[in-house]
C-alpha cells in the first residue's frame, strides 16, 4: 500500500514536471516572438530606445535561464 502511494506520488510529480517543461518550451518560443516585436517597436519609434534596452535585457536573462531549466527538467523526467 505504501509502495502504491509512493508510485502515485512519483507519477504526479512526473506529470507536474512534464507540464512545467512544456510551459518552459512554449515560453522560449514566446520570448523569441516578444523580442522580435519589441525590436520592431524600437525601430519604428513606438517605444523609446531606453525602454527597449531594459526590456531586452530582462527577456535575454530569461532566455538564458529557460534552456538550463528545460535541460534539467528533461533529465529529471527522462530519469523517471
Amino acid at each position: 500500500m505504501i509502495q502504491k502511494q509512493r508510485f502515485e506520488e512519483t507519477e504526479k510529480a512526473v506529470k507536474r514536471r512534464k507540464k512545467e517543461l512544456e510551459q518552459a518550451k512554449k515560453r522560449i518560443a514566446e520570448l523569441d516572438r516578444i523580442f522580435k516585436r519589441i525590436y520592431e517597436d524600437d525601430i519604428s519609434g513606438a517605444i523609446s530606445h531606453e525602454r527597449f534596452l531594459k526590456l531586452s535585457s530582462e527577456y535575454e536573462a530569461e532566455q538564458k535561464e529557460l534552456p538550463e531549466f528545460v535541460k534539467a527538467e528533461q533529465m529529471a523526467v527522462d530519469t523517471y
